[in-house]
């Protein structure tokens, strides 16, 4: 009865650490796609990559961004008007 009792309270604890350490990481994974891609190539990979994973309206917030730092950059402008026009 003890040991049954062991494994549940150990596969809780790993549960909690594994989605302690997903949250974590993708805290800092949004903190870093905002504050580093600032070159038009990385923010067109990025929106690619979330729409790929079915977040799309991430993909066109980081495409925004890239149009406030680079305004008259074609490719972004494309790009966010494919997204929004299918959204």
């Amino acid at each position: 009865m003890t040991n049954g009792i062991e494994m549940l309270a150990i596969g809780v604890i790993v549960a909690v650490v594994l989605g302690g350490t997903y949250a974590l990481s993708n805290y800092f994974s949004r903190r870093r796609v905002e504050s580093t891609f600032t070159e038009p190539e990385e923010i067109l990979t990025a929106a690619n990559i979330y729409v790929k994973y079915g977040r799309t309206q991430s993909a066109i917030d980081l495409l925004e961004h890239g149009l406030e730092i680079n305004p008259s950059h074609a490719e972004l402008q494309a790009k966010l008007a494919e997204l929004t026009k299918n959204s």
